[in-house]
């Protein structure tokens, strides 16, 4: 269900099967959106304090390359590329110039009937632990 509070979107009731590495026994998450015009967002399970920043890939990593096999689309039920969101989780660092990014191990969810699978991109040169500045300010 999505829908419109205040200042910001709320998806909820996204569930990963197999919960999210480190944290597989989670399984029920929401997308809290505080500023449409900001790519940020939090991940959160629903009947936990577990949060992350996450940021929608495609809108800061403009030549991020994400190939998801037939078998993780099969998992979550895509049929189509474009039925996929596609999130990375953030680390953010203090000063937060020295954020992070996990492109490695990027979050997929199908929109349209909002399951989800964290994907391990091995075939990839990215890291867990991108600089999230550089390449906001190389993508641009």
């Amino acid at each position: 269900m999505q829908r419109e509070i205040g200042i910001y979107n709320e998806i909820s009731d996204i569930r990963f099967p197999r919960g999210v590495y480190g944290f597989e026994g989670e399984k029920i998450f929401k997308i809290i959106i505080p500023d449409k015009s900001s790519p940020l967002a939090f991940f959160q399970e629903i009947s936990s304090n577990l949060r992350f920043i996450v940021v929608d890939a495609f809108s800061v990593f403009k030549n991020y390359d994400v190939v998801i096999e037939k078998f993780d689309a099969d998992a979550i039920n895509l049929e189509k590329e474009e039925d996929a969101i596609v999130l990375c989780i953030v680390n953010m660092k203090n000063p937060v110039e020295d954020s992070t990014v996990n492109l490695l191990a990027p979050l997929v969810i199908n929109k349209k009937n909002k399951i989800g699978i964290q994907i391990i991109l091995d075939k990839s040169s990215y890291s867990t632990e991108e600089p999230l500045f550089s390449f906001t300010k190389s993508s641009k």
